[in-house]
């Protein structure tokens, strides 16, 4: 039997893909000098919802090549770090519940990907990039586990 992906994973796999990234089940990944960039896609176990979750791993703390999201050093959802309409908006394109045509679905989510998502990942591509303005606004909005404190928050 054949199963057919749905247009959520669908197009988070292809978003990864066209980012040039590696993937490792619903988890893709990004290398850069210091650290690694994680995107996951989370599905709810209650219903036909996901959560898209950020995370970054810092090589100075950890040698991991394929790190998990949830012992990540700075870990936020998407929608945590987007204004409120622009959660609101992801919120739904990820309810496969939400009644909104596949195509639309498709369409959008690759939008809000591309315009939101993207440039957040190409942003923090190294640890000083958390030290900036923009870096200490995602920090706000993210958990930081205990021993990234002292790279994160040096010269603050």
């Amino acid at each position: 039997m054949v199963t057919r992906r749905d247009p959520v994973q669908a197009t988070f796999d292809e978003f990864g893909a066209k980012l040039g990234l590696e993937k490792r089940a619903r988890t893709w990944y990004r290398r850069s000098p210091g650290m690694v960039g994680i995107l996951n896609l989370q599905k709810s176990q209650w219903g036909a919802q996901y959560y898209l979750n950020v995370a970054f791993w810092f090589t100075a703390l950890g040698a991991e090549e394929f790190p998990n999201e949830r012992e990540a050093h700075v870990r936020s959802r998407l929608d945590a770090v987007l204004g409120q309409a622009d959660a609101a908006e992801l919120t739904a394109l990820l309810d496969l519940d939400a009644p909104i045509r596949e195509a639309d679905r498709v369409t959008e989510l690759l939008r809000v990907l591309g315009g939101e998502l993207a440039p957040l990942f190409e942003k923090f591509t190294s640890v000083a990039a958390f030290r900036s303005p923009a870096g200490r606004e995602l920090l706000m909005r993210a958990l930081v586990r205990r021993e990234a404190q002292p790279l994160v928050l040096a010269d603050a």
